[in-house]
């Protein structure tokens, strides 16, 4: 599995409170495309177990709803460089960016794709505005894997 063209595909949120689960219906949607050297993964949330699949790829991507941006956004990422991390339990991009580096003494390179949310109540469905952002949030990860 240790191939240097892997491209990892993260899409992360809870899919019982509504839009929060856009990153992971977009990474299912990746998922399904089947493209070569891609392997996309769906999250409830970051865990430090990803920091393994981080190490064995190229570039990684990752995908979250957010709800102060009005627009998609994609951002690079680079790794913390504090020393004094917290592993306990909330992970962010970052932090597993920095956990790959720590353990496994390699780091992709990486971006968030943020995709805006607007109903993050209880709710296993997607607003209408969410759905809306769907197709040029995939774009935008087909844009970022050279697909």
């Amino acid at each position: 599995m240790d191939d240097p063209g892997l491209i990892l595909v993260i899409g992360y949120g809870s899919l019982i409170r509504g839009d929060d689960g856009l990153g992971q219906v977009i990474a299912e949607r990746v998922a399904q495309m089947n493209l070569p050297r891609v392997r996309s993964l769906a999250r409830h949330q970051l865990v430090p177990e990803l920091a393994l699949e981080l190490a064995q790829a190229n570039r990684a991507i990752f995908i979250d709803a957010c709800v102060d941006q009005p627009e998609l956004t994609v951002i690079p990422l680079q790794p913390r460089d504090s020393p004094s991390q917290n592993w306990s339990h909330q992970f962010t991009p970052e932090s597993l960016l920095s956990l790959s580096r720590s353990l496994y003494i390699r780091v992709p390179e990486a971006w968030m794709v943020s995709v805006p949310g607007f109903e993050f109540g209880l709710s296993d469905q997607l607003s209408v505005q969410a759905q809306a952002g769907i197709e040029l949030a995939v774009e935008k990860v087909q844009a970022l894997i050279g697909a």
